[in-house]
């Protein structure tokens, strides 16, 4: 399998079920405005790559996300995605590339609003075949992109109990799908960066259910995620080489 391809979001079209009716996902706060924190991406114990999360603030105001992912046994696997969103992270924009021994999938999404209900609209290139064409998908109440998650779940006012659901849309996959999300409490976990006090937090999408590491302290980074098939591990905060003025500074 192909780690890189999944190390982003993984969320697939399923429903999430069972237990109390969960809240309304709602962030608290916006976006970090300047950082960039580096990953190891691990299997039994074995680093099959690395990952990089980037956030800046653009002219408009708007947030980019970016997230890349690069395996350290063949660097032509490449994953690449980019989530435009406001400070209150609705989408406005998304893109994501995979670039597999040449060949190269792109999908670009832009959200619009269409008589009066938010829609989606997907196009996608592939290599060796014909442009598609662009595809409408009208979202559910509450939807945020899917390349956004990793900051998302950072912005959310976690504590003992806490249990909200959202729609989470996939433009790779042209779906959208309900996730749940429970803060089960505070744990202590060691990653490469060094340790940390952190929310533990259930992912549950269908059948599914995964875990990040949210730290408690700001600001908030995600030092660790198990998607099912490897470790994310944070390994340093380079945010301050980046050229961050304000590390770890949320712009308000």
């Amino acid at each position: 399998m192909w780690l890189l391809a999944v190390m982003s979001a993984w969320l697939v079209a399923c429903s999430a079920g069972g237990g109390a009716t969960p809240a309304v996902l709602a962030p608290v706060r916006a976006p970090i405005g300047c950082e960039r924190l580096e990953y190891a991406l691990v299997q039994d114990g074995v680093t099959l790559g690395t990952g990089t999360l980037q956030s800046r603030v653009q002219e408009d105001g708007s947030w980019a996300l970016r997230q890349a992912y690069v395996s350290t046994t063949n660097t032509e696997h490449l994953d690449e995605t980019e989530a435009v969103v406001t400070e209150a992270f609705a989408p406005r924009s998304s893109s994501r590339l995979v670039a597999n021994m040449g060949n190269v999938d792109q999908v670009a999404t832009e959200y619009r609003t269409v008589e009066g209900r938010a829609v989606a609209t997907f196009t996608r290139a592939t290599t060796g075949e014909a442009p598609g064409k662009p595809a409408d998908l009208r979202l559910r109440e509450h939807a945020f992109d899917n390349e956004s998650a990793f900051w998302l779940w950072r912005a959310l006012p976690l504590e003992e109990g806490y249990h909200a659901r959202y729609t989470s849309v996939n433009a790779f996959e042209r779906s959208q799908s309900t996730v749940d999300l429970t803060a089960v409490g505070v744990v202590g976990v060691t990653v490469p960066a060094g340790s940390f006090e952190a929310w533990r937090v259930l992912v549950v999408s269908g059948r599914a259910t995964r875990t990040a590491w949210i730290e408690v302290a700001p600001p908030h980074r995600m030092v660790q995620w198990d998607n099912g098939v490897a470790f994310m591990q944070l390994v340093t905060d380079s945010s301050a080489a980046a050229g961050c003025s304000a590390v770890g500074a949320p712009v308000r």
